[in-house]
């Protein structure tokens, strides 16, 4: 629900553990409504705290991956919230590797009726007081993604695709681990 609307976007969460140590870690994948405007700019903040105040309490202390389509740029306002919230204390893979100040160029590459669009709308983001980002999967060059943009015979997605290695830290006694 958003301002008490039904909404038909989702978030899928499980909880993974270690046979072998018996750690915990809370990973999430999302899909935010699509499409310009301030008020879906508006709608996709409200979908990303009901998101992470969801998320602190399904978590239970336990380190986060949210990963997902947030269909916003970087400068929108629920980016902001995501980094910006002191329960989950998210950082961006992404941003992480390229010094902490910037996305990749784009996620999304596409030609569509009203023109082409290249624009950075999917993100991972994760607890960084618990997880360090070891390496992300380079995105392609504008070369390699090529003049058809995408999807592609070579990239079968208008997005393209995130990876990740982390790390989980060492952690304080009583706090989960991985």
């Amino acid at each position: 629900e958003v301002w008490k609307v039904q909404s038909n976007q989702v978030v899928l969460v499980q909880i993974l553990r270690d046979k072998l140590t018996g750690s915990e870690i809370c990973v999430a994948a999302t899909h935010f409504k699509a499409r310009d405007g301030a008020l879906l700019s508006a709608i996709r903040k409200e979908e990303g705290t009901d998101l992470l105040e969801f998320l602190k309490k399904l978590s239970n202390g336990r380190p986060v991956i949210i990963c997902g389509d947030f269909n916003a740029v970087p400068s929108e306002p629920v980016i902001q919230a995501m980094l910006g919230d002191r329960g989950l204390r998210l950082g961006s893979a992404y941003r992480e590797l390229t010094g902490g100040d910037r996305e990749p160029e784009y996620t999304t590459w596409k030609i569509r009726e009203d023109g082409e669009s290249c624009k950075t709308l999917d993100y991972v983001f994760f607890t960084r007081d618990a997880l360090d980002v070891r390496r992300v999967l380079e995105l392609p060059s504008p070369e390699l993604v090529g003049n058809a943009r995408l999807p592609s015979l070579r990239y079968p997605s208008d997005h393209l695709s995130l990876c990740c290695d982390f790390r989980l830290r060492r952690l304080p006694e009583g706090r989960h681990r991985l």
